[in-house]
């Protein structure tokens, strides 16, 4: 089995409905822009008041995650200099990132498992 038996998620795997999706790009986006403005993470979160609060948490937790693949696995930062940068203790992105790539790889086995499914029946 190669690479390209892996997918990456798509709408079918996106459990938001399309009011929740609207309002979770537009708090990426809101949380991009906040964090450009200089603003620690914590602060670029206040720009959420007024989201519902389970899908604040999402939004939240995804948005570090995505912080962390992009600086730290795509750029090669260090996770204290992110922490640093965001304003929030070390062990939060080391919490966030070891989340992260457990969920990658559960993602990973499940399609292993899939695919081998299909191989062998």
């Amino acid at each position: 089995m190669d690479n390209t038996d892996f997918k990456q998620p798509d709408e079918s795997d996106n459990p938001l409905s399309n009011e929740e999706n609207q309002i979770y790009e537009d708090a990426v986006t809101a949380l991009r822009e906040e964090l450009d403005q200089g603003r620690t993470f914590d602060h670029a979160c206040e720009c959420l008041e007024g989201i519902e609060q389970e899908l604040r948490a999402l939004i939240v937790d995804d948005f570090l995650k995505v912080l962390i693949a992009e600086d730290h696995f795509g750029g090669g930062k260090g996770l204290d200099d992110i922490a640093l940068f965001l304003g929030i203790p070390y062990e939060t992105l080391e919490t966030a990132r070891t989340e992260m790539l457990q969920e990658v790889g559960e993602e990973m086995a499940t399609q292993y498992r899939e695919n081998i499914g299909d191989t062998t029946h």
